[in-house]
């Protein structure tokens, strides 16, 4: 079986001591999980800050840590340094203002993205570090892109050590700092306690097919399309102009589309699908009776257009022509959702023949709403 490479990943702001608090951490447990890679995502202060703490000769403090504890070789060096840019592509000093938080939000989202690209890799994140949405940010995008082998954590440290700068982790030897405040006590920082708290989180990737995977998209893109693809927003369709709102995105139906969308509507609101008709040609009087009950049952006559209340009389091929319009209203939705959405048409609802397939539409029936500039009786 092949070696995953363990990657540990950590925001961080002016505090670089979360990297070698969590480092000592993750080796300290049983078993052990030592990273091959450290990746820190910070701003330009923070890197300045990180080089000079963690990856100078003097102080060190990532290497001495890895002396000190017999830890592996474990690249981290300045290209594991991934500071936050702007729209301009400059280094942030700071997180002020919405602009900054996006930059950091497509930052995070995109380093997680790539890292988790590799089936053979092993991600393990920690939220401590950093501004608060920095944090928030890393455990979304983790969400978003995590695998069943990815983990999420925070440390913790012993109160009188939290957020001292002369802090790294608990020696193994005696090495005495000055306590914050105005005590002025002594600390040995081989007395200090690291716990790492391991955060559960939900794994949406299987929302997000290869198409997406393997590009860049801007975080909050990223969202939406998740959000559309769990349900999370209302569809409107328009019964005048056989326009379809979803969310932001609005697409234009032909009336076979709206009717066929319609059916199956009515469908999901009744909790049964309705069943491909089964004749090849000529009228299949039950499938149009079944078809048209379904849709008055749940939003009444008004919602029958013309068009395709004509197409249920007339009959012609009923099978060839729904199977039709049923895969052109598919291309339409998926095509207008984006190339994440899966199949808003579920064919797998119960039908009354057996094992017949049956047709309904894959969203709850209080999202899906009609209007029309006549009334529905």
């Amino acid at each position: 079986m092949e070696t995953q490479t363990r990657i540990l990943v950590c925001v961080t702001g002016m505090s670089p001591q979360v990297v070698t608090e969590t480092v000592h951490a993750l080796a300290k447990r049983t078993p052990p999980w030592v990273p091959h890679e450290v990746h820190l995502i910070t701003t330009r202060k923070g890197a300045q800050n990180a080089r000079l703490r963690l990856l100078s000769a003097d102080p060190g403090w990532f290497e001495r840590l890895r002396r000190d504890e017999k830890l592996p070789p474990i690249l981290f060096g300045e290209e594991q340094i991934h500071v936050i840019r702007d729209a301009q592509d400059r280094e942030l000093d700071d997180i002020r203002d919405d602009e900054d938080n996006d930059s950091a939000a497509n930052t995070i989202a995109d380093l997680i993205r790539r890292l988790t690209a590799e089936p053979h890799t092993e991600l393990h994140a920690s939220i401590a570090g950093g501004r608060k949405t920095m944090g928030y940010l890393l455990g979304a995008a983790m969400s978003l892109y995590g695998r069943p082998q990815d983990r999420l954590s925070h440390v913790l440290v012993s109160a009188q050590y939290e957020a001292h700068p002369e802090f790294f982790y608990p020696t193994a030897s005696s090495r005495v700092i000055t306590a914050l405040g105005p005590t002025g006590d002594a600390l040995d920082c081989r007395d200090a306690r690291v716990w790492l708290g391991d955060i559960p989180f939900v794994r949406l990737r299987q929302l997000l097919p290869a198409q997406v995977l393997a590009q860049h998209l801007s975080y909050a893109d990223l969202v939406a399309l998740a959000n559309r693809n769990l349900g999370a927003e209302d569809w409107t369709l328009d019964l005048e102009s056989n326009r379809l709102r979803m969310g932001a995105a609005e697409v234009a139906l032909s009336p076979r589309e709206a009717g066929v969308l319609v059916l199956l509507a009515a469908c999901t609101a009744r909790g049964r699908g309705i069943r491909c008709p089964v004749s090849n040609a000529g009228t299949d009087g039950e499938w149009a009776h079944e078809a048209r009950e379904a849709i008055v049952h749940s939003f009444g006559h008004g919602a029958l257009s013309s068009a395709f209340d004509n197409w249920l009389q007339d009959g012609p091929d009923h099978k060839a022509g729904f199977e039709q319009a049923l895969s052109r209203l598919r291309r339409t939705l998926k095509s207008a959702l984006g190339c994440c959405m899966a199949d808003p048409i579920d064919n797998a609802a119960p039908g009354r023949r057996g094992r017949q397939r049956a047709y309904a539409l894959r969203l709850p029936s209080s999202q899906f709403h009609l209007t029309t500039h006549r009334n529905l009786p």
